[in-house]
């Protein structure tokens, strides 16, 4: 293999690592959906009371001691926004911080879409042994909930152990598959 031809190939991998990577910050813009004016004025004027503690911090360790200590239940991608602005990059833990959060507030679309994050290639972090135990965790109390729900429901008793059955099957099934992208990670 020639010189020039090993730097045309470089000179295309790098060019293709470009265009990915600018797609995938260009989708993930049109992804947001557009709320009512009304209910987004209300959300604006919640979310400006509640991110003026975060206005203070200037260091990742300062954000992350705000996010574990905020009872608000803020959306976390505005505390990403506000990290931005400040030039403050996020770390795993402040993810992970934000993931439990989201999951302690039932925010699960939320909860979703920083694991989407995390979980992203071309992301700002890898997940590590927290993360997986946050979502077991965020797993478990979803599928208790559940679980609980059923028993309370009036209904026969053999509809009751069919529906348990079931949700037992899932979580089953959701351990297996968050495993699985476990060891694709490890």
């Amino acid at each position: 293999m020639s010189v020039p031809s090993l730097f045309e190939n470089y000179v295309s991998d790098v060019a293709v690592t470009m265009v990915f990577g600018l797609g995938y910050y260009l989708f993930k813009s049109f992804k947001k959906p557009k709320p009512s004016s009304k209910l987004q004025k209300k959300i604006n004027n919640i979310n400006e009371i509640s991110l003026e503690i975060f206005k203070e911090a200037n260091t990742t360790e300062q954000f992350n001691s705000l996010i574990s200590s905020d009872k608000t239940k803020l959306n976390p991608f505005l505390i990403l926004e506000v990290m931005s602005k400040k030039n403050v990059h996020p770390t795993l833990q402040t993810y992970n911080l934000l993931l439990n959060k989201s999951q302690n507030d039932k925010n699960s679309e939320a909860c979703k879409s920083i694991f989407d994050e995390i979980m992203d290639v071309t992301g700002p972090v890898t997940p590590d042994n927290e993360t997986f135990n946050i979502l077991i965790k965020g797993l478990k109390n979803d599928y208790l909930e559940k679980f609980n729900s059923v028993s309370q429901e009036e209904s026969s008793d053999e509809l009751k152990i069919k529906i348990k059955e079931e949700i037992y099957l899932a979580f089953q099934q959701d351990i297996l598959n968050l495993s699985g992208l476990m060891k694709s990670i490890y």
